[in-house]
């Protein structure tokens, strides 16, 4: 596999994961509203739960990342993706607001792992020189992100402001 193909591929998963995560993060937040009715200080916990434990587990788990060679960082990505995806089903089942609160906490962890193993990755796929270049495209693809899946998310969820005969 060429290098450029190997940074495409990751700079495409980044893309995806990041869309995932926020679209995850909105429905969370909708479900919050929806179905536990959560008034807007409880809210902010669940906005808290949901990013808190990520950010606080984020250094450990860089280094974790850092260790490990190329198909390691690969194993633990696609690992916290895959119990990611497991908390967030939970999450869409759960009928109790302290373990749906606990549940978005977990889920937080497991997503956190994306952003330091897709650096080791970035790291291990471009050269010195094309580094920059790679981490602005990254930082494009992550911020178009950030703007795309809430427009996306409150259109789909939006109910339409004149009904057809």
């Amino acid at each position: 596999m060429t290098p450029d193909r190997d940074a495409f591929r990751v700079l495409a998963g980044d893309g995806f994961s990041a869309f995932g995560a926020w679209i995850d993060f909105l429905a969370i937040l909708t479900l919050a509203v929806w179905q536990f009715q959560v008034p807007p200080l409880q809210m902010a916990a669940v906005s808290a739960g949901g990013l808190l434990p990520g950010s606080l587990a984020g250094p450990a788990l860089g280094r974790v990342c850092d260790k490990g060679d190329k198909g390691d960082t690969r194993q633990i990505l696609q690992d916290s993706i895959a119990t990611s995806l497991l908390a967030t089903s939970a999450i869409l089942f759960c009928q109790d607001h302290l373990l749906f609160v606990l549940l978005i906490g977990l889920r937080s962890v497991f997503a956190s792992v994306a952003a330091p193993a897709i650096n080791a990755q970035a790291m291990r796929v471009t050269g010195l020189k094309e580094r920059p270049r790679f981490y602005a495209q990254l930082n494009v693809i992550n911020n178009s992100v950030k703007v795309l899946a809430p427009a996306l998310g409150a259109v789909s969820i939006s109910k339409p402001a004149k009904q057809w005969p």
